[in-house]
């Protein structure tokens, strides 16, 4: 009896970790998605095709346009706060966990503002 509970109790783990995954799949498409073709030109069955799954599994885990995209954004924030927490962890300078860390030479400023007409492209 002990084996088919702790049986069944590893399905459902099984499960969640499939879940997860195929949530993640969808979101990586979703990114490409949108950054080829914007949110007008983004559809769920293009997220669908592109993440390799059914439309109806997008709809599932997200249930439609609007909440996939704000899933999206979540998602995204989350790594990028995962990388912030990393890069003010610590004693060392944060030039130092740059990616360019250890670099003796200044580097070069930044433009003030870009071209007029010009859109920089989102940074996921």
């Amino acid at each position: 009896m002990l084996e088919r509970m702790s049986s069944a109790a590893e399905k459902v783990d099984q499960r969640r970790i499939r879940g997860r995954a195929t949530r993640d799949q969808i979101l990586d498409a979703a990114r490409e998605v949108l950054r080829a073709g914007g949110y007008g030109g983004a559809t769920m069955r293009a997220v669908a095709d592109a993440a390799g799954v059914r439309l109806s599994l997008v709809h599932y885990h997200f249930g439609g346009k609007r909440r996939l995209f704000a899933g999206l954004l979540e998602h995204e924030n989350e790594q990028l706060l995962v990388r912030q927490r990393g890069l003010f962890a610590g004693g060392e300078a944060l030039a130092e966990k740059g990616p360019r860390g250890g670099r003796t030479s200044s580097p070069s400023p930044a433009p003030s503002s870009p071209a007029k007409g010009r859109r920089l492209p989102p940074k996921w």
